[in-house]
């Protein structure tokens, strides 16, 4: 178990991540693009893939690796214009393959494929499996009127062939706007979340509503954005940004939740004011069964890393502090661990430079700097959690850059 640094405590429509960033990295590009690369490199840092827009724009969640190595993700705009007439494309699905070559598997037209992939990927057996929010600008989910236009879940089959698994109507409860990864089980069963359930779909189509949350106010959880986790014994453990107990007056701060097999739902934590709250997009989980995650913000600071223990204790591993000089990060996303134990994530925002930045923190809960982006070439607004693979090198992807005409970046970091 990690050391309590800070604090211990007992656990008692556009993603908002998607506004926030944009506003508060089109802030600090303005101040700090132009910016020497970064001096506290000790890790090599490498540029995988400049978008263009034809080809992407605004890469968004988890990328995957399948087992040759090849990286898989999703863009939530650019591409082919949508079929309804939108600007700005409805998104791509790439592939960077082990020896570097940049390809467009899929461009999505807003039809009945979906559009605004930000959910980001997952792979299974050399399959990928993702979700398309729908239509959030225009707002035509209703009725099953427009199909694709409440959100979808799609596969990249292991020869290439891109199918819709399923089409959200907006109609019954569940069906409309998935904006998180799916997971699936060991029978290949596929869960995911919407704006406001859990769902199961399962190999043959169908798909059951696990849990409905109550919404704000409630006590019950609001708005599961992130990856859901799900053990042998077949019990679901996710997140949701808001809702809880723990500040209920203004709408929650955000809970850890289970989902045990028969459908009950528990309340693992509610989170305060004093220990983080807009609970991170995902949980990672020790051998021991404790879980990690992050806040978007924290009483005195821009973030937090916390630890959850199978007893329910939550330990706030590392504060992102209130400063804009020097300080190592704002906003984090979600995170992943080796096998060591060490944790790895980005921030949306801050770093020496103002853009972001890749963090390490290790056993001992010291946190350290990997990488500040510089908003230049390099990428700024990092999206979704990095990814490691065998050799223990990350992954991940920036939102944009200060040049408008490369609208977003995927790098790999090289630790040392």
């Amino acid at each position: 178990m990690y050391a309590k640094l800070r604090q211990t405590v007992s656990s008692t429509q556009v993603p908002r991540n998607v506004l926030r960033g944009a506003l508060l990295v089109a802030l600090v590009l303005s101040l700090f693009f132009t910016a020497a690369p970064s001096a506290l490199a000790q890790s090599t840092f490498k540029l995988l893939h400049t978008f263009s827009g034809p080809d992407g724009a605004s890469p968004s969640g988890d990328l995957v690796r399948d087992s040759a190595g090849n990286i898989y993700g999703v863009t939530k705009r650019g591409g082919l214009p949508c079929t309804h007439g939108g600007n700005g494309g409805c998104g791509t699905l790439f592939r960077i393959t082990a020896a570097g070559a940049f390809s467009v598997l899929h461009a999505f037209t807003g039809g009945a494929d979906g559009e605004f992939p930000v959910g980001g990927l997952t792979v299974d057996n050399d399959a990928v499996f993702g979700t398309t929010a729908g239509d959030l600008i225009y707002h035509t989910c209703g009725g099953h009127s427009a199909p694709g236009s409440c959100g979808s879940i799609f596969e990249l089959t292991k020869t290439g062939t891109f199918v819709v698994l399923h089409d959200f109507d907006g109609l019954t409860v569940g069906e409309a706007e998935p904006m998180g990864p799916v997971s699936l089980d060991a029978s290949g069963n596929i869960y995911g979340t919407t704006i406001g359930t859990v769902f199961k779909l399962d190999r043959v189509g169908g798909l059951t509503v696990l849990h409905t949350f109550l919404g704000p106010k409630t006590g019950d959880g609001s708005l599961p954005e992130g990856r859901l986790m799900i053990d042998t014994a077949g019990n679901i453990f996710g997140t949701t940004v808001l809702g809880g107990t723990g500040c209920v007056v203004t709408g929650g701060c955000g809970t850890v939740f289970k989902i045990d097999p028969s459908g009950v739902e528990t309340i693992l934590s509610n989170f305060t004011w004093k220990t983080g709250w807009e609970v991170g997009p995902a949980l990672v989980r020790d051998p021991a069964g404790n879980f990690f995650a992050t806040t978007f913000e924290f009483a005195s600071g821009w973030g937090s890393v916390f630890e959850l223990s199978t007893a329910g204790v939550k330990t706030v591993l590392h504060n992102f502090p209130h400063s804009f000089a020097g300080h190592d990060g704002i906003y984090p996303q979600g995170l992943v661990r080796d096998a060591a134990g060490n944790l790895y994530g980005s921030t949306q925002s801050g770093g020496l430079y103002g853009p972001g930045s890749v963090f390490k923190i290790n056993t001992a809960g010291k946190e350290k700097v990997l990488y500040s982006f510089t908003g230049g070439a390099d990428g700024a607004g990092p999206a979704g959690s990095v990814i490691l693979d065998g050799a223990g090198n990350l992954y991940g992807t920036c939102s944009q850059t200060s040049n408008p005409a490369m609208p977003g970046t995927v790098f790999e970091l090289t630790l040392p």
